[in-house]
């Protein structure tokens, strides 16, 4: 390889770890490093706002670094909730599962929040059929998630769902 060659990938490899890990939230899909922007003090009460949006950033604390990445989300009863489908890869669940303290960035403001996975089945159908309304435009009366992951072969998603608690103040 040449070196114009090899400066060009190298430039672009720190271009992409650069927007990937950068000091910056996620950009689309990819992921991102600390949110930016204006941190709410005043606890939220109802998320209900957040459905204008079909998505929000949320930002969790890994071992060395902060990482966020771009969730779907759904608000229910004026609490938030976030699913993560086929989460045992995912980054973000394994530094919730760590550490619960999360932000959650909805257009440039930052809310400190702590996310908690759902356990009730009853609570969890509820939110699940507001995700369904939401992104799909679907009534359903019933919903049943797995009691656990898919048998081999299965080919319906494990998902997981987390209720997302304001708390409120500059974190």
């Amino acid at each position: 390889m040449s070196s114009s060659r090899l400066r060009v990938a190298c430039a672009a490899s720190a271009l992409a770890v650069g927007l990937a890990c950068g000091p910056q939230g996620p950009l689309g899909i990819l992921p991102g490093g600390p949110l930016a922007g204006e941190v709410v003090a005043e606890p939220v009460d109802d998320w209900s706002f957040s459905d204008a949006h079909l998505t929000v950033a949320i930002e969790t604390q890994g071992a060395w670094l902060d990482h966020s990445v771009t969730v779907l989300c759904v608000a229910y009863a004026g609490s938030l909730y976030v699913p993560s489908r086929n989460p045992t890869g995912k980054r973000w669940v394994r530094n919730v599962e760590h550490q619960e303290r999360v932000r959650i960035g909805v257009e440039g403001r930052i809310y400190p929040a702590r996310a908690e996975r759902v356990t009730s089945l009853q609570e969890a159908e509820a939110a699940s059929r507001a995700l369904l309304r939401k992104y799909l435009g679907i009534e359903a009366s019933e919903v049943r998630p797995l009691p656990g992951a898919p048998e081999p072969g299965d080919d319906r998603a494990e998902v997981l769902l987390f209720r997302i608690s304001s708390v409120g103040g500059a974190s």
